[in-house]
């Protein structure tokens, strides 16, 4: 496997501006991928692609909320028009709600059920065309949803464990078309979580010393497995959930 070995290949990426989906973006670029970033805010992406442009040129974004239809239908067109195709898609964008079921309104259950599985399956169905004979989902999940202390995590993972569920079944139903559908559980110390180590040391160090590897991952070795996933030595895994989490889920 060289260095460019998703040469010829166009990504979209939701949520691609910051966090895990920039370092998953940054990834894709490194391995020879055309890259569209989805996201809400346009100088967000703007200072993405600004900063990725220095070293690739085949780097783009679409400004849009992917709960709403028309973001991926323009999204998905656009990306074919400025690059040909979508052969990988990473779905990662996704609102969280960190809060206990009494305090969780219904609009926050939706609001995650929205931004999580449902952009995702619609992105997915939007681009299946083109992921026939090759293409790869890459749904970006959490441990949120299998973890033993759920405690403020009831929006969040169960948007989540529906997420798992949709890779799993386009997994068997799109792989005699030749699509593979990837889950993947990261655990990485972003922004997110720099702000709860600030907050709460103890509880940060407490989280860590459950960690069997006793260390978060970065987004950049989250970013360099998900290529890895989308790339031709994966070429046999589909309907996985793959963890990248220390060690952290069972």
């Amino acid at each position: 496997m060289t260095n460019r070995f998703l040469s010829e290949k166009t990504a979209l990426v939701t949520g691609g501006g910051r966090g895990i989906g920039l370092a998953v973006s940054r990834a894709l670029l490194e391995a020879g991928a055309a890259v569209i970033m989805v996201g809400r805010t346009e100088s967000t992406l703007e200072d993405a692609r600004f900063q990725l442009s220095k070293q690739y040129s085949k780097i783009s974004y679409f400004v849009g909320d992917v709960c709403e239809e028309a973001t991926v239908v323009d999204a998905v067109a656009y990306a074919r028009t400025k690059f040909g195709s979508v052969d990988i898609l990473v779905n990662n964008a996704q609102e969280i709600t960190v809060a206990p079921l009494l305090d969780l309104l219904r609009r926050d259950f939706e609001a995650a059920w929205q931004s999580g599985p449902m952009a995702a399956l619609a992105f997915m169905k939007e681009c299946h065309s083109d992921l026939r004979n090759g293409g790869v989902v890459i749904n970006m999940l959490s441990g949120a949803g299998i973890r033993w202390d759920m405690d403020t995590y009831g929006a969040y993972g169960t948007a989540k464990q529906a997420l798992a569920t949709i890779t799993r079944t386009a997994a068997c139903e799109w792989g005699p078309t030749g699509i593979r559908v990837v889950g993947v559980m990261p655990n990485a110390a972003t922004d997110a979580w720099s702000d709860f180590e600030e907050k709460y040391p103890e509880a940060a160090r407490e989280y860590i010393g459950r960690l069997p590897l006793r260390r978060m991952g970065s987004p950049d070795e989250i970013g360099r497995a998900v290529a890895f996933l989308a790339g031709p030595d994966a070429g046999l895994i589909t309907g996985s959930i793959v963890k990248l989490d220390g060690g952290l889920a069972p």
